[in-house]
C-alpha cells in the first residue's frame, strides 16, 4: 500500500467525535413542515371549490415548530351590500415534534368564529382530513370538528383515572425502545432485597429477647446488597443521546447592515438580471456558503404580498437578496442580518440503563445564541462578498445595455457597538409578535 492510499485509509476511518449536534437531512422536523404543506394545500383547495378568496400564511424556513393560518372574513346573510357586514374568523395551526414518542408528530389547533373560541392541544392523530374539518368550521361551511370532544373526553379521563395503569385520551406513549426493558434495574432490585432484609432484621430483634445469628446474617446480607449495587450504579457511565438537528437552523434575526437601488430600463430583461446576479452569488457555494430561494410573505393594509428572495448563509450570517421587477424597472437590494437562534438540548424525556450506561433521550429545541466578534466578521464578509457581485453585474448590465444611470453602492451600515448587545438581543427575542385579533363588538365585551 502507497503512502496515499494509507492516508485516505485513515481518513475513511476517522470517527465524528466533535462535541455538536450531528445533522441529517431527513429529520422529523422537515417531516413537521411537509405535513404542514399538505394541510395548507388541502384547506386552499378546499377554500377554491368553495369559491372562498381567504388568507393562508404558512411559517418561514427556521420557524420551529411549524405552523399556518387561515383568516377569513365571512360574509353575513340578509344585509344589504351597501352594509356589507363581515364575521372574522382565523384558525391556527401547529405542529410540533415528540421524537422518542410513538406519534412523532403532535398537532395543535384553535379556531375562532366571532365569540367563539375552540381549541385541542398536541394531537397525535391529526389527518389531512382534521385540517379540512377544522377550516370548513372556520369558513362556516360546518359545525365543530369531528375530534373536538371536550365533553367526552373530561368523563373518559375521570373515568379511566379509576382504572390502573388505563390511559387518558390521546395519550402518546414512549416508543418502546426508549422504555425500560424491565420495570427494575439489577441494581434497584438489590436495593430492594436490601431494605427488606433490614426490615425482616428488625422484626425479628422485635419478636425476640435476644439477638440471634439469623439477625446479623440478614444484616450482612442487607449490606452486600446495598455495597452491590452502589458498585453497579458507580460504574454506569453517563450516555446522551440526542435527535439531530435538521439542515435549516432556528432563525432569530436581527438587520444589521443593508442596500438597494431602482435601476431604469431593466425591467424589459428582468429574467436575465436575476439570472445573472443570483448565478454569481450562487458561486459561493463552492466557499461553504448555502443559497438558496425562498417564499416569504406580509401583510399590507390591502393585502397579502407573497416574494421570492435568495437566502445567503453562512453559519450566523444570513443575507436577504431582493430582485423585483417594479414595471420597466428593477429593484435589487439585500439586508444582512445576524441570527440571534440556535438549537439546545432539552431535558431528559426519557432514560434507561443498558450494557452497563445509564442512557439520557433528549430532544431539540430552538435557543437563544449570543452572537461574538467571529459572527460579525462573517457577516461583514458575506455582505461584502454578495455586494461585490451585485455591484459587478450590475455595472455590466449598465454597459451592455447602454443605460446611463449612476448607482450609489455605499452601503448603510448598522450599529456595531450594539450588534453584539446581549441584553438587546434578549430583549428582542422577549417581544412578543403582533398577533391578530378579534375585537368584540362594542358594548359586547
Amino acid at each position: 500500500m502507497t503512502t496515499t492510499e494509507s492516508v485516505s485509509a485513515d481518513t475513511a476511518a476517522k470517527v465524528d467525535a466533535n462535541p455538536f449536534f450531528r445533522s441529517a437531512s431527513e429529520t422529523i422536523w422537515e417531516r413537521a413542515e411537509t405535513t404542514r404543506d399538505v394541510f395548507a394545500a388541502a384547506i386552499q383547495e378546499a377554500a377554491d371549490q368553495a369559491n372562498y378568496d381567504i388568507l393562508l400564511h404558512k411559517s418561514e424556513r427556521g420557524t420551529y415548530p411549524a405552523w399556518l393560518t387561515v383568516e377569513a372574513w365571512l360574509p353575513v346573510e340578509g344585509f344589504d351590500s351597501a352594509h356589507d357586514p363581515r364575521q372574522r374568523s382565523k384558525l391556527m395551526i401547529s405542529i410540533d415534534t415528540r421524537a422518542y414518542n410513538q406519534f412523532q408528530l403532535v398537532v395543535s389547533a384553535t379556531a375562532t368564529r366571532g365569540k367563539k373560541t375552540i381549541s385541542i392541544s398536541e394531537r397525535p392523530s391529526f389527518s389531512r382530513n382534521d385540517a379540512l374539518e377544522w377550516a370548513e368550521y372556520v369558513l362556516g361551511r360546518r359545525g365543530k370538528p369531528s375530534n373536538y370532544t371536550p365533553v367526552v373526553d373530561a368523563i373518559a379521563a375521570i373515568f379511566l383515572s379509576f382504572i390502573p395503569f388505563a390511559k387518558p385520551p390521546h395519550h402518546n406513549p414512549l416508543q418502546r425502545q426508549y422504555k425500560k426493558s424491565f420495570p427494575f434495574t439489577f441494581a434497584q432490585l438489590l436495593i430492594g432485597v436490601a431494605a427488606a432484609c433490614l426490615v425482616f432484621a428488625f422484626l425479628v430483634s422485635q419478636n425476640s429477647y435476644s439477638v440471634g445469628p439469623e439477625v446479623a446474617w440478614l444484616i450482612l446480607a442487607a449490606v452486600a446488597c446495598g455495597l452491590t449495587a452502589a458498585v453497579l450504579i458507580a460504574r454506569r457511565q453517563p450516555v446522551i443521546s440526542v435527535t439531530p438537528q435538521p439542515v435549516v437552523p432556528p432563525r432569530e434575526l436581527i438587520m444589521l447592515d443593508s442596500w438597494h437601488t431602482l435601476i431604469p430600463e431593466l425591467g424589459r430583461n428582468f429574467d436575465e438580471v436575476k439570472r445573472r446576479i443570483v448565478g454569481k452569488i450562487s458561486e459561493g457555494e463552492s466557499m461553504g456558503l448555502t443559497c438558496e430561494p425562498e417564499i416569504y410573505g406580509f401583510r399590507t393594509p390591502y393585502k397579502f404580498e407573497q416574494r421570492e428572495r435568495l437566502v445567503v448563509t453562512k453559519v450566523q450570517s444570513v443575507v436577504h437578496v431582493h430582485i423585483y421587477k417594479f414595471g420597466d424597472d428593477v429593484f435589487v437590494g439585500w439586508d444582512a442580518y445576524l441570527n440571534w437562534a440556535r438549537w439546545q438540548d432539552s431535558n431528559s424525556v426519557a432514560s434507561k440503563v443498558e450494557n452497563g450506561n445509564f442512557i439520557e433521550f433528549r430532544d431539540l429545541r430552538p435557543d437563544l445564541y449570543v452572537p461574538n466578534q467571529f459572527d460579525l466578521i462573517d457577516l461583514n464578509n458575506l455582505s461584502d462578498f454578495v455586494h461585490r457581485w451585485i455591484e459587478i453585474e450590475l455595472k455590466a448590465l449598465l454597459k451592455e445595455h447602454k443605460i446611463d444611470q449612476e448607482i450609489d453602492f455605499a452601503i448603510i451600515r448598522g450599529d456595531r457597538d450594539q450588534a453584539l448587545d446581549e441584553e438587546r438581543g434578549k430583549a428582542r427575542r422577549k417581544t412578543p409578535k403582533r398577533q391578530w385579533k378579534i375585537r368584540s363588538p362594542r358594548g359586547m365585551a
